[in-house]
């Protein structure tokens, strides 16, 4: 991690002796070796935590190219406009398909149909075809 090696250790170890004493250095090679561990866990689980939000933040990236794939595919075959197309490829314009909607209501209503007077009392209304009786 800081590339030292075995030489520069024993050199900083037997200064530290020299220093500290021979009936510190016992504890504070404890506490050093304590604060390194502590320090390793702390990187790793920074290191864990990092590669879990990355792995969730390209999940996320791929969502969204999967919504954007998504959302051209509605921009191309658009529901409203295959409707469209299908009626008018049966039932030709619109025009033409408003007509032939109307048509059979117009011929289903015959004009020598029965036609009733309005009067006050429609109980007695008898039906007339249009001929004086």
């Amino acid at each position: 991690m800081f590339d030292i090696g075995f030489w520069e250790i024993a050199l900083i170890a037997v200064v530290a002796l020299l220093v500290v004493g021979p009936d510190e250095f016992p504890a504070l090679v404890r506490n050093i070796s304590a604060w390194i561990g502590k320090v390793r866990r702390f990187m790793s689980e920074t290191k864990d935590d990092l590669d879990r939000e990355f792995s969730k933040a390209e999940e996320l990236k791929q969502l969204i190219e999967r919504e954007a794939s998504l959302a051209s595919l509605h921009e191309k075959i658009d529901p409203r406009k295959i409707v469209t197309d299908a009626v008018v490829g049966t039932m030709g314009s619109p025009g033409e398909a408003k007509a032939s909607v109307t048509q059979p209501l117009t011929s289903s209503v015959s004009t020598d149909a029965a036609v009733l007077p309005i009067t006050k009392d429609s109980s007695k209304a008898t039906p007339s075809n249009g001929s004086a009786d």
